[in-house]
């Protein structure tokens, strides 16, 4: 799982945290914050840790991601488009 970084900062500053202070309310470590704060992955158990320090649910801290079904959509239309390229090169 991903967190939004601009989210986590706002989060942060809003409870007037900086990292130390996240990981010693968190419980997770500063290192592992650095990660997750330059856009590292992180495990739902340690993000559900950083959400509850920063006073907040877990879902206003994660990223903006498509869903599934609007990324098969995507992967299905640039499929179709280069099948029908690759139709008309062949006519």
């Amino acid at each position: 799982m991903r967190l939004d970084e601009i989210k986590l900062a706002i989060a942060m500053a809003r409870n007037g945290f900086n990292l130390t202070k996240l990981a010693q309310k968190s419980g997770v470590s500063r290192q592992t914050l650095s990660m997750i704060k330059a856009g590292k992955r992180c495990r739902v158990d340690i993000a559900v840790k950083i959400a509850k320090a920063l006073n907040c649910d877990v879902r206003e801290l994660l990223e903006d991601s498509p869903s599934y079904y609007d990324e098969q959509q995507a992967l299905k239309d640039a499929l179709e488009a280069d099948i029908s390229e690759l139709t008309e090169d062949l006519s």
